[in-house]
């Protein structure tokens, strides 16, 4: 069978999770006899070479993901990261994926 997801009026930097599930039509109260997950991901969509993100306060164990519709015919990029009135010293990991478009990501 075929699925369409329309996107549209999904927030955008933000990931979205939805199930199908199929029933048996002679015993729907059975419950689902199989569910299909589906995942959606809507990137921020920008114009221009430059992308400011708003401050982020970061605590221990804090997780901040940033999805970004790259430009078409980008190959490269910038990426500044500053930090203001830290105590001590900090460690902050930045990982960053690029994904093609109807192509599964590889870990």
């Amino acid at each position: 069978f075929k699925v369409r997801v329309d996107p549209r009026e999904l927030e955008q930097n933000s990931h979205h999770y939805g199930e199908i599930h199929g029933y048996d039509s002679e015993f729907p109260d059975k419950g689902p006899i199989f569910r299909v997950p589906v995942t959606v991901i809507k990137p921020i969509q920008f114009t221009g070479h430059i992308l400011k993100l708003p401050p982020t306060k970061f605590t221990p164990g804090y997780i901040k993901r940033t999805f970004v519709s790259v430009p078409y015919g980008s190959t490269w990029a910038e990426i500044t990261l500053r930090a203001s009135s830290l105590e001590t010293n900090r460690l902050f990991n930045f990982v960053a994926v690029s994904y093609t478009h109807l192509r599964a990501h590889e870990t």
